[in-house]
């Protein structure tokens, strides 16, 4: 779709509505007990020395607002109104990063701002790679919330180009992430150990916006997400998490909105989308990696979702070798695009929303038999189905022995 017609897509009011269960759902509520909750105690970033002109690198001033509220039991880490520059951000159980209306958090452009390196999956393949620019490992208890803006200054001059295409500013003589994703696979594929999966410094793999890694009780409401590196949410192995009345902007390469990646428990809900690629995508490992790993993703909940722009607005994979069960989206909410020959709206202004299996070799399950329904081109609309598909890869069989269950 050209750019007019991207920007023409974003102003549209007319919304299409459906409400549709997937992965042989249960019915089940997909989160609640594991909400998390948290002292009502404050620790601003300016009491560590944080100034929010945009220009101070705060990340010291941050870090060591999240250091003291963790030692005091836990509670919110505020960022007040202003423009705050820093680099990664690192959660302890229990704290509260607190985005104030008003604020603006701007993430560092430089590679090195993100080293040294940390535990987490690309592509369904873990890998010891640049931080996310906001992490967590093996936490419990803690959330992004509030009305700000974490801008992650992704652009056709800082991280995009390292996709490799002339689209995002890569030309001919730039590095690009294409050797560094064949290695990587490689390595996926032959077993090597985590522990010797070392990129970062001197490789191209763009960091996620905000990854949660091996986690429960995970709670990301309200903020905006703007020009992410690669992937926006992207919870890794964690449980009890909830996404709710977040607006992702993001235009870039690999812009994908929410993916929990293993995860179990999960709530998306009230979420505006406008990315680049798809929406939600619901994923557990890819090809040899994801079936070490085996780890599906279950009992995930998505409902009244506002998908401005984007690839799939609910995609089963791809990277979903550990298996998938258990998903429902109902209310979800995709503007028709006429420059696709999508159908109007009918008297009552709705339009099916669409869902697709992710059929690229070695990323989904065997013995999918129905598959669910897939939106026409990049946006929401008209719908077809797709039926009895294979894993492509005839050996693959869950961990325990049995067939992967949708």
């Amino acid at each position: 779709m050209s750019d007019p017609a991207r920007r023409q897509l974003l102003r549209l009011g007319a919304l299409a509505a459906a409400a549709v269960p997937l992965a042989h759902a249960t019915g089940a509520a997909a989160a609640g007990p594991g909400r998390p909750h948290f002292p009502d105690a404050w620790f601003p970033v300016t009491g560590h020395g944080a100034v929010g002109d945009g220009a101070t690198d705060c990340t010291a001033a941050i870090r060591a607002a999240v250091r003291a509220c963790h030692a005091a039991g836990g509670g919110h880490v505020l960022i007040p109104a202003g423009r705050w520059a820093t680099g990664p951000i690192h959660l302890l159980s229990g704290v509260d990063l607190h985005v104030a209306e008003g604020a603006t958090v701007l993430f560092s452009t430089d590679p090195a701002a993100y080293l040294p390196v940390v535990r987490t999956r690309w592509q369904g393949i873990e890998v010891l790679n640049y931080s996310p620019l906001i992490y967590a490992y093996s936490r419990h208890d803690i959330a992004v919330t509030g009305r700000g803006v974490l801008d992650g200054r992704g652009d056709n001059a800082h991280w995009w180009p390292w996709k490799g295409s002339g689209q995002y500013g890569w030309k001919p003589g730039m590095p690009h992430e294409r050797t560094d994703w064949a290695t990587l696979e490689e390595w996926g594929a032959r077993g090597v150990p985590v522990t010797r999966r070392v990129l970062g410094g001197g490789h191209f793999l763009r960091p996620s916006f905000i990854q949660p890694y091996g986690c429960r009780n995970v709670l990301i409401e309200g903020v905006t997400l703007r020009n992410s590196p690669f992937w926006n949410i992207h919870p890794v192995l964690s449980r009890n998490i909830t996404v709710r009345d977040v607006h992702i902007e993001c235009e870039g390469p690999n812009s994908d909105g929410c993916d929990p990646d293993s995860c179990g428990n999960v709530t998306v809900e009230r979420v505006t989308f406008a990315t680049h690629d798809d929406c939600i995508a619901i994923k557990s490992g890819r090809d040899e990696d994801g079936r070490r790993v085996g780890v599906p993703s279950r009992h995930i909940r998505i409902r009244d979702c506002v998908y401005l722009s984007g690839g799939a607005a609910v995609a089963i994979g791809s990277e979903m070798s550990g298996g998938v069960s258990d998903v429902v989206a109902r209310r979800l909410y995709l503007p028709a695009d006429p420059d696709l020959g999508e159908a109007a709206p009918r008297r009552d202004g709705r339009l099916p929303a669409g869902f697709r299996p992710a059929r690229s070799r070695g990323r989904g399950p065997r013995g999918a038999g129905r598959a669910g329904h897939r939106c026409r081109g990049r946006r929401g609309g008209r719908a077809r189905r797709d039926t009895e598909w294979r894993h492509p890869d005839a050996r693959w069989r869950h961990p325990d022995g049995r067939i992967a269950e949708w």
